[in-house]
């Protein structure tokens, strides 16, 4: 197989350069965490539950939200401060999965506004470890 070219290699290299920042905006800044890559967990959103409802992963992973029930669902972060959200329409049932990486250790709570709030009914919880 021949040498990649080195306008291939830049190619590549901007390309891993672009999707590793895009990455890392999606939760935290992950500077003194190793992170992983490749790791892809799911959580579905069902009528009126997440499965699972507790899930751990190591910094770096994609959390794939799917909507595998009936009814309309949202994800969203218990804490305001977090900068991630998955709207209704972007999460009707049958709808294509929507992913969030995270990169910084910590915990974060989620809810479906529909069915719950931040601390009762629709709630999950990602724990994600350095």
């Amino acid at each position: 197989m021949p040498a990649p070219t080195p306008r291939r290699r830049l190619t590549g290299l901007a390309a891993v350069a672009l999707l590793a920042g895009l990455g890392l905006t999606a939760c935290g800044s992950g500077d003194d965490v190793e992170l992983v890559e490749g790791v892809t967990e799911q959580v579905d959103a069902l009528d009126n539950s997440f499965a699972p409802e507790e899930i751990t992963v190591p910094a770096g992973a994609e959390i794939e939200f799917r909507n595998r029930g009936r009814n309309d669902h949202n994800v969203i972060p218990a804490d305001p401060d977090e900068d991630w959200t998955i709207e209704v329409e972007d999460f009707k049932p049958g709808s294509p999965p929507t992913s969030v990486r995270f990169t910084e250790p910590g915990t974060y709570d989620y809810y479906c506004s529909i069915h719950g709030t931040a601390t009762a009914g629709m709630i999950g919880s990602i724990t994600v470890e350095g």
